[in-house]
């Protein structure tokens, strides 16, 4: 072979090797071992907790180790008993054949040092005896299967699940990333009647006066579509109270707070104040379909005929969309 071959021949496999150290060296996200996720038993333990509203309990896990900096997401589920149980799907209808016998609380911590809702607790505690509603009242003091009433001082039983978030996959999780801790046993709680209910938000503006402390424009989240953070209403409005001509309107998540520029609780078209945005219905439909901020500029609809409109905002996408509605019926 003579020496240009051999120089060619070395320049390949160098490359080559370059390649290969380039691919190793790509940051990846490891699977965490089963089992070395920990949560571990709240100081508090031997006392009751007497749940209430606005209280938390702080419960601290490990990290799960996913060999390299990044953020994890960290869920509370909550039982009645010790064994945890997926929910069960008939293969051949594919349905679901078994609930699952723990609940998820709504709020995701990142944050190993977790504040646990005892609002959510409560809800999920009550979820699990079957109280989903204020119709269900009636289940509030009888005993249930475990020989317990839900309102007795009892134990739950509270593990965490991790992961690291990916919206581009079916789950939301990365693949492999998703882990259980241990369970641990709260001795002694005592819940209180707690359902969750579909939240609101409320349309501020020249329609009810600019009136900040009145929630008579509610647009309220789907009984089965409570945590959503998708919201609709429908209201009635004349052909010149949404145009610019002293008109407008913006949304709000809490009455009795103005808020500030660029922030909630203001929901409008912009981030400032005065920086409204002029809203042309298509000629054919009658509807729009807009984006929302966190903010307080204002909508101002210039073509609309007068009647009833419906009015959706989703806070999980960012937009709104206006378009006729009917009229509610009692």
């Amino acid at each position: 072979m003579n020496k240009l071959s051999i120089l060619s021949v070395l320049t390949a496999v160098a490359a080559l090797g370059l390649t290969g150290c380039k691919d190793d060296t790509q940051p990846r996200l490891q699977d965490p071992t089963p089992g070395t996720f920990k949560v571990f038993e709240p100081a508090l333990n031997n006392y009751t907790y007497y749940l209430a509203p606005d209280a938390t309990i702080e419960l601290v896990t490990s990290q799960p180790d996913y060999g390299l900096g990044t953020v994890t997401q960290y869920e509370l589920q909550a039982c009645l008993s010790e064994d945890f149980k997926e929910a069960t799907v008939d293969p051949a209808t594919g349905e679901v054949a078994n609930e699952a016998n723990y609940q998820i609380l709504t709020t995701v911590n990142t944050q190993a040092r977790i504040q646990m809702s005892c609002q959510e607790l409560a809800v999920a505690m009550c979820a699990l005896y079957g109280i989903t509603t204020d119709e269900d009242v009636d289940k509030w003091d009888v005993t249930a299967a475990n020989g317990l009433k839900p309102s007795d001082v009892q134990p739950v039983y509270i593990r965490v699940a991790a992961y690291v978030a990916d919206p581009k996959t079916p789950t939301g999780y990365a693949t492999g990333s998703y882990i259980t801790s241990n369970v641990v046993k709260l001795n002694s709680v005592k819940p209180f009647f707690a359902v969750r209910v579909p939240a609101e938000i409320y349309l501020i503006g020249k329609p009810q006066g600019w009136n900040i402390e009145s929630g008579e424009m509610a647009l309220t989240e789907a009984e089965n579509g409570i945590g959503s953070d998708i919201y609709t209403g429908v209201f009635e409005f004349d052909s010149e109270i949404l145009a610019s001509g002293g008109g407008g309107f913006r949304f709000y998540k809490e009455l009795d707070n103005w808020g500030d520029n660029g922030a909630y609780p203001s929901i409008g078209a912009n981030a400032n104040d005065g920086d409204n945005t002029k809203v042309t219905l298509d000629e054919e439909s009658l509807s729009a379909d807009v984006d929302v901020v966190a903010g307080k500029g204002n909508f101002q609809i210039e073509n609309w005929p007068g009647g009833w409109m419906k009015m959706t905002v989703n806070l999980v996408d960012m937009n709104a969309n206006f378009k006729p509605g009917d009229a509610p019926t009692e």
